[in-house]
């Protein structure tokens, strides 16, 4: 599940072809309020359905749907160090269906740096600098890795203190 900058308020849809679909539907809904609207009390009644679904279909986050509801949820929910463990838990799912899966049409190794830097950026709140620096290291070297434009003196100078920047 992928969180755009530019996100369009979801389609009401009442019917659903299974629980995932229905997951997938909430979590757009329950994004667009929460993080692009910033009405967390519009959000809340995606929440309380997300996670009645996601406890009964996949209480671990094995699925990447899965992971992904877990992590807003714990954002929602507001225990930075549990949002934390389950960002970093759904982008390890990520990089195993990368890595082991068939081609996955929705997700690729950008995905992976966006994880990294989202992490990268919920350290600096708390901040855990020695951490951010790591994950920002590691999502510059996913994108050496990978071919990917990377773009590390941005991320630094909006996540580390001076101190930790490499081009002064």
């Amino acid at each position: 599940m992928n969180e755009s900058s530019e996100m369009a308020m979801p389609k009401t849809e009442r019917k659903f072809d299974s629980p995932w679909e229905e997951i997938e539907y909430l979590y757009q809904k329950a994004s667009y309020w929460l993080l692009f609207r910033n009405q967390r009390y519009r959000s809340q009644v995606f929440f309380e359905r997300m996670k009645k679904l996601v406890q009964v279909n996949d209480p671990l986050g094995k699925t990447l749907c899965g992971a992904d509801a877990l992590a807003l949820i714990a954002d929602f929910e507001g225990s930075i160090q549990d949002e934390m463990d389950a960002r970093k838990h759904a982008m390890d799912v990520l990089v195993e269906m990368l890595r082991n899966g068939p081609e996955c049409r929705d997700h690729d190794w950008s995905d992976v740096t966006d994880a990294l830097v989202l992490q990268a950026s919920l350290h600096a709140d708390i901040e855990d600098h020695e951490r951010t620096y790591e994950l920002l290291c590691e999502a510059e070297q996913n994108c050496i890795a990978q071919g990917l434009s990377a773009d590390y003196e941005t991320w630094e100078k909006e996540l580390l203190p001076k101190s930790y920047w490499r081009a002064q």
